[in-house]
């Protein structure tokens, strides 16, 4: 899903999805105490790093 938002190809229910099941993982401490969400496409690029697949696909793809 990240590399969907990221691309800007991600369907309104993938967006949703993400949200629910990822952006509380990126939530930022404000300093009153309160906390905010940064939007999916500015917490994509993050989330993708995280999940480790673009190490995976570059073994792979550089796999002899």
């Amino acid at each position: 899903m990240a590399k969907l938002i990221d691309s800007g190809k991600a369907t309104d229910g993938q967006i949703k999805d993400f949200k629910k099941f990822f952006s509380a993982r990126y939530a930022i401490e404000e300093e009153d105490g309160g906390t905010r969400t940064p939007p999916p496409k500015q917490i994509a690029p993050q989330a993708l790093q995280d999940s480790g697949i673009p190490a995976i696909q570059e073994a792979v793809i550089n796999y002899n």
